[in-house]
């Protein structure tokens, strides 16, 4: 079979593996559609080699002994990692904190094949229904991760959200409130014009490149002084994180959905987090609850992940898929293996 890796900086190579073959629990699928992610287009920048894809769906190649939930030729939607339900924190209902998440995870999906470990056939991998194409299906691994950050917050129909980075994460947390609450406004902020004009599509109140213009003072115009109550961090680096008090009303939640360098310090306005009473959420990875609200939402039509689709390529287009992501004028990418 054959599946991509990062061979050098700004370089991928698709490379002939061997078909692997599922052990006790396990299936194997044969790929219809694989996206590329932000952890994929890290790598291809940084030239750590690795196999690439955390995003896929497709029909099932294979099956292991004791398997009896699937069948082979049946359509299904994954994501790559799961919780293992046994850990200290999985039996607190902590799941997200699992010790093992990323033991047993399929993250190589831009491939022909990919080996599913047994948690993540259990646990979050469902039928495709015939309503999702493909594409639509392999969305599920990143809604995934949005429910769970949206799951940590509350949101109030008098509320704004300001949602720093409109990358691929971005956007699907647009989709995914609008789908699941009724903020006053929702504000997308980047200095990618490409991604800004996206989000004004799918249904942003305000988007404001920060590039081009004073970040708190928009945030200022839009909520008549006030400040925003939810401020969402998308975007990996430290000014995005220093920023985000500055935006908030009192009684704001800051949660951290994109880490940063760990030898950065957090600085923050000690006297406004107390007296204005802050919260500062992070959140990270997702449980299986997360994974089965996530399929609900693409299942039931509720949430259309496909205008975040770029353009469809094959495998042999790696490159080029990489090289857009890179320059800013693409979301994302689904590569056809097959």
């Amino acid at each position: 079979m054959l599946r991509a890796v990062i061979n050098n900086k700004q370089n991928a190579v698709v490379e002939e593996v061997p078909l692997p073959q599922p052990q006790d629990n396990e299936i194997v699928i044969k790929i219809a559609s694989a996206l590329t992610c932000g952890s994929d287009k890290i790598s291809w920048c940084s030239g750590t080699r690795l196999a690439i894809g955390r995003e896929f769906s497709g029909t099932v190649h294979a099956v292991g002994a004791n398997v009896h939930k699937f069948q082979v030729g049946q359509a299904v939607m994954t994501t790559c990692c799961s919780s293992c339900h046994k850990c200290d924190y999985c039996l607190r209902g902590k799941e997200s904190y699992c010790a093992n998440f990323d033991d047993h995870s399929a993250i190589h999906g831009i491939a022909q094949f990919v080996l599913l470990p047994a948690d993540v056939v259990a646990y979050n991998t469902f039928l495709k229904p015939d309503s999702l194409s493909f594409t639509q299906a392999a969305f599920l691994e990143p809604l995934s991760l949005v429910m769970h950050s949206l799951n940590q917050l509350t949101i109030h129909n008098e509320d704004t959200v300001v949602i720093l980075g409109s990358g691929a994460l971005g956007l699907l947390q647009l989709l995914a409130i609008k789908a699941t609450a009724s903020p006053q406004r929702i504000i997308l902020v980047d200095t990618e014009n490409h991604s800004l004009y996206l989000a004004r599509q799918l249904g942003a109140d305000h988007t404001v490149n920060s590039h081009e213009e004073n970040l708190q003072e928009a945030i200022k115009r839009y909520t008549q002084n006030y400040g925003a109550q939810i401020i969402i961090d998308n975007a990996n680096v430290p000014e995005s994180w220093d920023c985000m008090l500055s935006l908030a009303s009192k009684a704001a939640t800051l949660l951290t959905c994109g880490g940063c360098p760990s030898e950065h310090l957090l600085q923050l306005d000690a006297t406004r987090v107390h007296y204005d009473q802050m919260t500062i959420l992070g959140a990270c990875n997702y449980s299986s609850q997360d994974v089965a609200q996530a399929q609900r939402l693409l299942a039931s039509g509720a949430l259309d992940p496909q205008p975040l689709v770029t353009a469809s390529l094959p495998l042999t287009d790696i490159n080029k898929a990489f090289q857009e992501l890179s320059l800013g004028e693409a979301i994302k990418f689904a590569i056809i293996p097959n």
